[in-house]
């Protein structure tokens, strides 16, 4: 479905954005300016952790292989280089001033940012995690058709849909982002707080789509406010691109992090009351994806039902604990004074150009363009 959708939007903005003008974005100086160093480790870092806990929770490999152990100390060191490299370019020793570094150590060192980066990541943990095992639980336990078990969890993108307009328009003339984000964490706590209500394997209630209603508002309530909070407190238009990507990164890290430890979880269940009914084969197929349960006999499609169902309860428990520390995190947003919003558009015109060549105008100048962008 999102492949027809997802080409009409290319097509229209392929032909009606309007021409801007982006001077050397190919030339040598935007070349020698990307950090590829800390893009590398970056990468590596974040790529190799959830490798390691993936494959490991899906039993591809033993936690104590070899494969996973290089992994995880592969990330380890990775982290260091990137963390280290990072503030390197931060003092800018003459060679390297022409490298734009990939993470904003700077605004790291700022309180609101830093805590909304957080609220960001343990934003993702949840919201990409419910994401599958709500509509796996529909077929898996409820016995719903593919298609329909995607359609149960419209409430929750669509409530997610209208929290990242209601975020630009909370602070459409006033800087509200972080009592935004304190609001938009709370109601996903509660909104995971009252999905823990569904623990039995029956337990299919209309009010479920209420508590994912409640939880997706808050999910996007969440992203909008990081997002015009970023780009308020980016001190320079030159960080702003990077700032915006940190937040982004940390979402879709949170995510893959909530999926492995769902993995995990559910893997473990299985081993604990699935180990004599199944054969080898049978558990391995189902340690890689639960899915394939739907395949088993009758009699064992019951009993993982039951398993799932039970895993379900504990991974939403997991989640409630992680929306409780993200709650926690989101109180040190909050500020006595915040940044004016004309901060958005205090910058003069050459301050929009970075080393980059990014010269263009797409970056966004004004609260109602963060608020179309989210």
């Amino acid at each position: 479905m999102n492949i027809p959708f997802g080409l009409i939007a290319i097509l229209t903005i392929t032909n009606l954005w309007p021409h801007e003008e982006v001077a050397h974005f190919f030339s040598w100086r935007a070349f020698v300016s990307i950090d590829f160093l800390g893009s590398a480790t970056l990468l590596a870092s974040s790529g190799f952790l959830v490798f390691a806990i993936q494959q490991a929770g899906s039993e591809t490999f033993a936690w104590g292989s070899p494969e996973i152990i290089s992994a995880l100390a592969i990330s380890g060191v990775s982290w260091f280089l990137f963390v280290w490299w990072e503030v390197y370019l931060e003092t800018k020793p003459k060679p390297m001033r022409n490298i734009e570094p990939i993470f904003p150590i700077r605004l790291m060192l700022r309180r609101v940012y830093s805590a909304g980066l957080l609220v960001t990541l343990f934003t993702g943990f949840p919201y990409i995690s419910l994401s599958i095992i709500i509509p796996e639980r529909f077929q898996i336990v409820s016995r719903q058709e593919v298609l329909m078990a995607g359609v149960h969890i419209l409430p929750m993108l669509g409530a997610c849909a209208v929290g990242s307009f209601l975020g630009g328009a909370i602070s459409s003339r006033r800087n509200n982002t972080s009592l935004t984000l304190v609001g938009a964490s709370c109601l996903q706590l509660l909104g995971v707080g009252l999905m823990s209500m569904l623990t039995e394997p029956d337990s299919h209630t209309k009010s479920q789509y209420a508590f994912q209603a409640i939880f997706g508002l808050g999910v996007g309530l969440s992203f909008s406010a990081a997002t015009i909070m970023t780009s308020i407190l980016a001190a320079e238009r030159s960080e702003l691109a990077s700032a915006q990507g940190a937040v982004a990164q940390a979402r879709v890290l949170g995510g893959c992090i909530g999926l492995s430890s769902c993995t995990v979880i559910f893997n473990s269940h299985v081993n604990e009351y699935l180990k004599n009914y199944l054969t080898p084969t049978q558990l391995d197929s189902l340690h890689r994806s639960p899915l394939t349960s739907l395949q088993l006999a009758g009699s064992l499609q019951a009993l993982v039902k039951d398993v799932y169902a039970d895993a379900f309860a504990e991974e939403i428990k997991i989640m409630m604990l992680v929306c409780s520390v993200m709650v926690i995190i989101s109180l040190f947003s909050l500020e006595r004074n915040p940044a004016p919003l004309e901060r958005l558009t205090a910058f003069p015109k050459d301050d929009f150009s970075s080393r980059r060549g990014s010269e263009s105008a797409t970056e966004m100048t004004d609260v109602s363009s963060i608020r179309r962008s989210v």
